[in-house]
């Protein structure tokens, strides 16, 4: 979220991030043109992404795929892979939810969407991550941390392509659906499959499970 707010702010680009669209997860490549499919509602037909080589531009010459339209800023916060934030959710007894299954979760202890118990990792310090309240709507957008580029992108409207629907935000009307007790894991970027969906605000949820299409991302701090 602090990220998208310096990428957005005079200290970035101030313009849509270009995705990247590069099907073997390679960084620093970007789409040659902006994905504007589906911004006018007319559900109009588009490419949503090409293979190496045909339509993609590579690292260090993908400025319109960095933070901020030069070699030095940060590549692939739109497209690429989504990316896990370390961001989990309480149940309704204020008890931190691992994921929804046995098998779909992050791998942390906590309770499961079915209310049973996962035993695994121990949390680490409170201090790293946001905790959100219980919701059972992915269209709660006040459920949100002030700084998390969720609620601070409203108004946020459906709109329908074809053959979804999709909610979205008024910034590049990136996708925007917020964690649930289902899902209840925060994901950000989009894939490079997404086309129009991407974005430096594109936001959706998980169960905290390892898949190929999902990633993360190191952040060093000072302490």
């Amino acid at each position: 979220g602090a990220i998208a707010y310096l990428q957005h702010s005079k200290y970035g680009s101030q313009t849509s991030v270009r995705l990247n669209n590069n099907s073997d997860y390679i960084t620093g490549y970007q789409a040659n043109n902006e994905p504007t499919c589906g911004y006018t509602k007319l559900n109009e037909a588009c490419n949503i992404y090409c293979n190496d080589g045909i339509c993609n531009v590579a690292y260090p010459h993908s400025n319109l795929a960095s933070t901020t339209n030069n070699i030095t800023g940060i590549y692939d916060m739109s497209g690429g892979a989504w990316e896990y934030v370390m961001a989990p959710m309480l149940n309704e007894n204020q008890e931190l939810i691992s994921g929804s299954t046995s098998s779909a979760n992050s791998g942390f202890s906590g309770i499961l969407s079915d209310g049973t118990t996962f035993n695994g990792l121990a949390w680490p310090a409170s201090s790293y991550y946001d905790v959100y309240l219980f919701s059972d709507t992915d269209r709660n957008m006040t459920n949100r941390i002030l700084g998390d580029a969720i609620g601070e992108n409203s108004p946020f409207e459906s709109m329908q392509d074809v053959p979804l629907e999709r909610f979205v935000s008024s910034w590049y009307n990136d996708t925007a659906f917020p964690a649930t007790n289902k899902r209840s894991w925060l994901i950000r970027g989009a894939n490079f499959t997404d086309g129009f969906n991407t974005g430096m605000f594109a936001f959706s949820n998980r169960n905290g499970y390892i898949e190929d299409s999902q990633s993360f991302r190191l952040i060093l701090t000072p302490t």
